[in-house]
């Protein structure tokens, strides 16, 4: 497996290129990239692995939750490479990346926590539950069985989850991770579809 993984989600997008034993390389860009700025990460990257388009073999893709024009980029430019190349693409959720970088052993102490709006926040408690849009009043019920926390918020809502006393979460390297993460998805030639967990 020779894989090219996109994220956009985050609010510090990655472009990575990486077998089953071994991130060959990975290049920081921002998660509000255009076209040509993740094409020419894309090529300097097949640069530095020494790899040429056609040694891609997959493509796995951050679905969201994320900045709306971020995932409608990162998904679009994706379909079209996977297309182009015709090579198998995967999704995945931006609470899957993070669950896989943690490093305490029991995930059901530590929350996926995703700020969206200064209302509102996504929360998914284990790999079991799909993550769940709550408003602040929701959340705090929610934080009384947990002892840590990780993901992406919003000083307000950091203030919130420290104050009920949760700790951030350890997490391991994306670079130690994502090999196994990357070989372990399930890949097709569909369509990748934006996650924003609205309804939308």
């Amino acid at each position: 497996m020779n894989a090219l993984y996109l994220d956009l989600a985050s609010a510090q997008g990655t472009l990575a290129l990486c077998t089953e034993e071994a991130v060959v390389c990975l290049e920081q860009l921002k998660n509000r990239a255009t076209d040509a700025e993740i094409k020419g990460c894309l090529e300097s990257s097949l640069d530095k692995a020494g790899w040429k388009h056609a040694d891609l073999t997959h493509i796995a893709c951050v679905l969201g939750p994320g900045g709306f024009t971020s995932l409608r980029m990162a998904t679009s430019w994706v379909n079209g490479l996977g297309y182009g190349l015709n090579i198998p693409k995967a999704g995945i959720h931006l609470s899957e990346v993070y669950g896989e970088r943690l490093a305490i052993s029991d995930e059901r102490l530590a929350l996926w926590l995703h700020s969206t709006k200064k209302e509102l926040v996504f929360v998914r408690q284990s790999s079991e539950n799909e993550p769940v849009l709550m408003e602040l009043d929701e959340l705090k019920e929610h934080l009384v069985n947990h002892t840590h926390f990780m993901g992406e918020l919003i000083p307000e809502h950091r203030e919130i989850v420290e104050d009920a006393g949760l700790v951030e979460a350890e997490l391991t390297s994306l670079e130690e991770v994502l090999p196994g993460l990357v070989s372990s998805l399930d890949y097709s030639e569909d369509l990748l579809q934006p996650w924003y967990g609205r309804g939308w």
